[in-house]
């Protein structure tokens, strides 16, 4: 049941705010079954990304054609029986694809798309291993890891401060605002690299 507690900080007990979350006041119900938890909250987690999924295709401008939400339908909106690194997954490659993109697209040319744009940043486009401190190649891999993984989120938070903080429109502060705590969210999911499920 820690697991999906841990998160609850991102989530308010207000029905009328996009990030309420019933287990704010309620973190040992299982909200699918309405019975206290088991030892493993698999379903607490899921309840928890399915809130930040939602915001995400809200603000999609309806980018992405039926066949797109007919796949996110199938894999994301289960209940219980949905797949948590699936549902992570996918949430987390919307995400970087609307802010990266944000193009209209169908199932076949988004996951085109995943393919040549992945998720996590990739620094040997930049320098070799070789070129990362370190004592040995272990070493110097962990370094690179961790350099990838906060180029990532440090260009997903830049995305969220250049397209929509410093705009003029209202609606964009209040899409920054929550694209910031859905990047928060994440970011724990990016660092152990949990989010990384393929899309495709």
């Amino acid at each position: 049941m820690v697991s999906h507690i841990c998160e609850l900080t991102f989530f308010t007990n207000t029905p009328t705010d996009w990030n309420f979350n019933i287990l704010v006041d309620n973190p040992s119900t299982d909200p699918y079954t309405n019975r206290p938890f088991k030892s493993m909250s698999y379903n607490g987690m899921k309840y928890n990304v399915v809130i930040m999924l939602k915001e995400i295709l809200k603000n999609s401008n309806n980018i992405f054609h039926e066949d797109v939400h007919e796949y996110i339908n199938k894999k994301c909106f289960q209940g219980s029986k949905t797949d948590f690194y699936d549902l992570l997954s996918i949430t987390a490659h919307l995400f970087h694809y609307i802010l990266n993109c944000n193009e209209s697209t169908n199932l076949k040319s988004l996951r085109k798309w995943f393919k040549k744009n992945p998720f996590i940043y990739d620094s040997f486009k930049e320098k070799t291993l070789e070129e990362f401190e370190g004592n040995d190649l272990y070493e110097q891999q962990r370094n690179k890891e961790k350099y990838d993984t906060d180029t990532t989120y440090n260009n997903l938070f830049n995305k969220i401060i250049k397209i929509y903080t410093n705009s003029d429109d209202e609606n964009d502060r209040i899409k920054s605002r929550n694209f910031l705590i859905i990047l928060e969210f994440l970011k724990k999911r990016i660092y152990y690299r949990s989010a990384l499920h393929r899309f495709y």
